[in-house]
């Protein structure tokens, strides 16, 4: 079993770097976990393998290729290790690791492969190995590949209509990536039972901060438009409880209030509501924007 292989090559390399099992487990876990994993009775959670191979020197994804081929741990835990890539904007890593999937080909399972082949695209263009337009002629076959085989599982279509979107905002084809927004919007609904980490719900979430910012920048920006979308995201934010992209909202709808001269009591609450959630979620780079550019209404 795939697992046992793993607990056994932690072992080696343990007993390489002449380190106890109490030493490896020191302010990680507790030796017996050590132990268990080791004897391939338990797979460590993705956190737990990350912070053994450090200590261990090597990479998490040399533990992961111990698991391949269809064990569903294995495609759990890359899929996991990805998603902790894309959150901390690792492209290079997500390239790195969707680039060895494919070329190993390591699962029979038509989703996974289609997902990660997404990630390997979109990762390359956020590398700009591909250019805007390399990128969705990429993109368009690969969705087609989607609808045709019917691999909807965590809504798939909508992820690579999102990225699609992305893409024609970033290179100016507003229309079309407003477009792409919308279909994608009007695809979300509930399908399946998903996971809560990758919950198509939650996603809605990026899809539509992700549009208010193309509305945002367009040439003539309709400012009451998007804060009622804007508004709308909010809400969406408060019933799932979900808190990753409040900050963004608001400091946005911050900057709409200005454009529309709004009162600055108004204006400064909606960047003072940005800079709570930026600072509670430590999102350095949003505190230094708002602190530098916003001084005069959070101060």
């Amino acid at each position: 079993m795939n697992i046992e292989v793993v607990g056994k090559e932690i072992a080696r390399l343990r007993k390489e770097k002449g380190l106890t099992q109490a030493a490896l487990a020191a302010n990680l876990c507790t030796q017996p976990a050590i132990s268990q994993i080791e004897k391939g009775e338990v797979l460590p959670s993705l956190d737990t393998l990350e912070l053994i191979a450090s200590r261990l020197g090597e990479s998490t994804h040399y533990f992961l290729n111990l698991l391949k081929y269809d064990n569903p741990d294995y495609i759990e835990l890359t899929i996991n290790s990805i998603e902790r890539a894309i959150s901390q904007q690792a492209h290079e890593t997500v390239y790195e690791i969707a680039k060895t999937e494919l070329t190993m080909n390591t699962s029979t399972s038509t989703w996974y492969m289609l997902w990660v082949e997404w990630h390997y695209v979109f990762s390359s263009y956020r590398l700009n190995k591909l250019s805007a337009q390399e990128t969705t002629h990429k993109l368009l076959p690969l969705l087609q590949k989607v609808k045709s085989n019917h691999v909807y599982d965590e809504g798939l279509d909508v992820k690579i209509l999102n990225s699609l979107a992305i893409v024609c905002s970033n290179d100016n084809n507003v229309e079309k990536s407003l477009d792409y927004f919308d279909e994608a919007l009007g695809l979300i609904h509930p399908r399946e039972i998903i996971p809560p980490t990758r919950n198509l719900s939650i996603y809605q979430i990026r899809v539509l901060f992700n549009k208010v910012k193309t509305l945002f920048y367009v040439e003539q920006p309709e400012y009451e438009l998007i804060l009622r979308e804007i508004e709308k995201g909010i809400r969406l934010c408060k019933e799932h409880e979900n808190m990753s992209l409040l900050g963004q909202f608001f400091y946005y709808k911050g900057l709409c209030l200005e454009k529309l001269e709004r009162s600055c009591e108004e204006i400064s609450r909606s960047y003072k509501q940005a800079l709570y959630f930026f600072e509670l979620l430590e999102k350095e780079v949003y505190i230094n924007i708002i602190k530098e550019r916003k001084a005069a209404y959070v101060t």
